[in-house]
């Protein structure tokens, strides 16, 4: 599979009465044992083990390289090692990338502001331009959907204002605007929508995005079931 050990995985179960319907169970990736067969540990369905059994067929879907990936896949025999408990794979040997976009995004809806850039110098916000209130309602490592009141210019440079639970501390992003539309839902306060592709300074920014997003994406997960 090209995984590296500690990697998060999402194991889909089809549902025997609706095989269209899956249970979604969380583990990590171990070891490989041999060119199709893994060691994982054992699933997880919030904080109870999940009990499944030799032979049963599941989808396996991964984060690598900042794509999303999946494989077809057999659970085999259980292991105990210590205090841990370990499930063996047996995948089809064939890996897909099931998403489109280069970076998987998340439903979120995350309250903050974002600035107009300098035009002297765009790496930097504005500092003549009071912050706008918005709000983030998808995010991913590459970019976010964004409600607001603003309408600029498709490919002008902003700086979005990130709340510390995403990256450590509180910090402002520089992004470009990709799109923007008219709120034509009466129900949002807001009066425009744009897509915008962050643009970062620091390689480090982006991993722990990434890693947000994922985690956001593991817990609303867990929320349906």
């Amino acid at each position: 599979m090209g995984v590296k050990s500690g990697t998060n995985l999402t194991i889909k179960i089809p549902i025997k009465e609706d095989p269209i319907k899956t249970i979604d169970v969380f583990s990590s990736y171990e070891m490989a044992i041999d060119q199709n067969t893994f060691l994982i540990t054992a699933p997880m369905q919030g904080m109870v083990l999940y009990p499944l059994h030799p032979g049963e067929g599941v989808v396996i879907t991964y984060l690598a390289d900042s794509a999303v990936f999946e494989t077809n896949a057999i659970s085999g025999e259980r292991l105990k090692k210590g205090e841990l408990n370990y499930l063996t794979m047996k995948c089809d040997g064939y890996v897909v990338r099931n998403q489109r976009r280069n970076d998987f995004r998340v439903d979120s809806a995350i309250e903050t502001t974002i600035s107009k850039a300098m035009a002297s110098n765009p790496s930097m916000a504005d500092p003549e331009s009071a912050p706008v209130k918005c709000l983030i309602n998808n995010i991913s490592a590459g970019g976010a959907a964004v409600y607001s009141d603003e309408h600029p210019e498709v490919g002008a440079p902003i700086h979005v204002s990130l709340p510390p639970q995403i990256l450590g501390e509180k910090k402002t992003l520089m992004a470009q605007v990709h799109w923007v539309r008219r709120v034509e839902n009466k129900d949002i306060i807001f009066k425009n929508h744009m897509g915008v592709r962050f643009l970062f300074s620091y390689p480090v920014d982006r991993e722990e995005l990434r890693k947000f997003v994922w985690e956001q994406q593991r817990e609303q997960l867990r929320k349906r079931d």
